[in-house]
């Protein structure tokens, strides 16, 4: 079984009973566990474009920190794709959507 993560770029949520008003959760691999990996009211934008032109929201809880980038998809692709957790706690995301583009939402 494979982990599993939740994500709201807009509104927190909850999920089980160990991710209470997040914005990014962590699903255990027995899916018995939740865990919140970073919060609404923690979130910065960094708009210093990657080598690839793309811009990120970041988030933070405790001592564990996430990375989404933010793709824009003109084509209607809608994705959520995780790359895990390297190094120890921290976590990396794309988010390829056609709401990431300038004003297209």
């Amino acid at each position: 079984m494979c982990i599993e993560y939740s994500y709201n770029p807009c509104r927190s949520f909850s999920q089980g009973s160990g991710c209470i008003g997040a914005a990014v959760c962590q699903v255990s691999y027995d899916g018995q566990e939740t865990f919140t990996l970073g919060t609404q009211e923690s979130a910065w934008w960094d708009s210093a474009f990657d080598t690839n032109g793309v811009a990120s929201l970041n988030y933070v809880y405790g001592n564990k920190k996430v990375s989404v980038s933010l793709q824009c998809s003109e084509d209607g692709n809608n994705e959520f794709e995780a790359f895990g957790e390297n190094p120890v706690n921290t976590f990396r995301f794309q988010l390829t959507h056609k709401c990431v583009c300038w004003n297209a939402c």
